[in-house]
């Protein structure tokens, strides 16, 4: 055999694999945007390298959170792929038309699962709220997401409309300290609905999806008692027992309203006044330790300009 031309090969086939590294980092140059992966999150962003293990390891505690709180009938393998963007123009090219006050989605369609979130500018900073409440910002919106996302992918139980929508806003103001998780905090926009705003009456609000509603105040309010409630359920455990019970008659195909006094042991009516007798009450939370940012196993790749 000839040996120039085998070290010939071996050269070509050296250049063939370098190729996509000097594309990275060579003369072709890097992109803005950088993927991390963790064991549960494909996180694409371009807002740097420090903010982006920040948030992913934020993302990996809520993760452990959602798990410690929530039973599973099922565990999904999948990882969830998070876009981060940093301007009106990046979001839009995740959802063409999107109204310039959303700061983030979830989508669980056949061709991609995903959430997209912007962090183009603070929507609120959590030192001009007060302690017991979370500054509304781009990772409470994920973590809303998020727990929609697991919910999903982790079971197959039947739960009403403001449960899935209160269980999401209870738990997306988990804030993260050197103990683990602070859950129960409210934003200040649900806690200004909760007291100013008109109150739902208690059939629709156990019966409808925020979609069936009339107009976008009717909405709001339906978001801020689906909290207060699954802030009650979370601080009430004999409630949370006839909860329980409630989901278990729903899968069984029970009605939302014929199932609910003998599951709860109490009319719909006396649960409403409940709930408005709860609000008068200072906001509590409380601290879930083992539920901590782990940024130990996160891998960073830089991307290509191309992925611009």
């Amino acid at each position: 055999m000839d040996r120039r031309r085998v070290l010939q090969g071996m050269g070509a086939g050296a250049m063939l694999a370098a190729a996509p590294q000097a594309f990275a980092q060579g003369g072709y140059g890097l992109g803005r945007w950088l993927r991390f992966d963790s064991p549960n999150f494909v996180y694409f962003s371009a807002a740097g390298e420090a903010k982006g293990r920040e948030e992913v390891a934020a993302l990996e505690g809520f993760h452990a959170l959602l798990s410690r709180l929530m039973s599973r009938s099922q565990r999904s393998p999948l990882r969830l792929e998070v876009y981060n963007t940093t301007t009106l123009n990046e979001l839009e090219a995740a959802w063409p038309g999107v109204d310039s006050s959303i700061y983030g989605f979830y989508q669980s369609r056949i061709e991609h699962i995903r959430a997209v979130s912007s962090s183009r500018k603070t929507l609120e900073r959590q030192r001009d709220v007060p302690r017991h409440a979370r500054a509304l910002d781009a990772r409470t919106v994920l973590f809303h997401e998020y727990a929609h996302h697991h919910m999903r992918a982790n079971n197959r139980l039947a739960y009403p409309a403001w449960y899935t929508e209160g269980f999401a806003e209870f738990l997306s103001t988990a804030e993260f300290n050197d103990k683990g998780a602070d859950v129960g905090k409210v934003t200040v926009n649900r806690a200004t609905w909760i007291v100013h705003g008109d109150w739902l009456a208690i059939e629709p609000f156990l019966t409808k999806h925020p979609s069936q509603l009339k107009d976008g105040e009717e909405v709001a309010q339906f978001y801020a008692q689906a909290w207060l409630t699954a802030h009650y359920l979370f601080s009430t455990p004999e409630r949370a027992k006839g909860f329980d019970r409630y989901t278990a008659a729903l899968l069984q195909g029970g009605d939302l309203m014929g199932a609910f006094e003998p599951a709860f042991g109490i009319t719909p009516a006396q649960f409403d006044k409940e709930l408005k007798d709860y609000k008068k009450q200072p906001i509590r939370f409380w601290t879930i330790g083992d539920s901590k940012p782990d940024a130990s196993s996160i891998k960073v790749q830089p991307l290509g300009r191309s992925v611009d």
